[in-house]
């Protein structure tokens, strides 16, 4: 009998585990290793992929072993919101508001804050985030 046959693959990834969002379709490629560092052939493993791959979210893979290999294994990718900036910061008295561009076809919704209640002869800083919460 074949020792390569009898046991898992020892190692498996996706050739990119995060992409910033452009609209397009993500498949990043699955490579699979033997306990020895051998690359397995496509037919000792069926990959099953999530739909969509396309929007802001974390995508799953599936690796099932077959052809004497036992096992199954779940890979993760990200998709992150492109980034943005500011476009505007107007002061007020004793508040601000900051504007920037929206992203669209994303998760953002909102492109305007004011923040009130701040102090004289004091430096505030502004700084955002573009985030995209999703389920595992």
């Amino acid at each position: 009998m074949n020792n390569r046959r009898q046991g898992r693959g020892k190692s498996r990834l996706l050739t990119q585990t995060s992409y910033i969002y452009d609209g397009k379709v993500k498949n990043p490629a699955v490579k699979v290793f033997d306990s020895k560092g051998k690359q397995l052939s496509s037919n000792d493993y069926t990959v099953s992929k999530s739909s969509g791959r396309k929007n802001v979210g974390k995508y799953k893979y599936t690796i099932t072993f077959k052809n004497g290999y036992s096992g199954k294994k779940t890979l993760y990718f990200t998709i992150k919101p492109k980034s943005t900036s500011i476009t505007s910061l107007k002061k007020a008295s004793k508040s601000f508001t900051a504007k920037w561009k929206k992203v669209s076809t994303q998760a953002t919704k909102t492109v305007s804050k004011k923040i009130s209640s701040l102090s004289k002869k004091k430096k505030y800083y502004v700084r955002f985030v573009l985030i995209k919460r999703y389920q595992k």
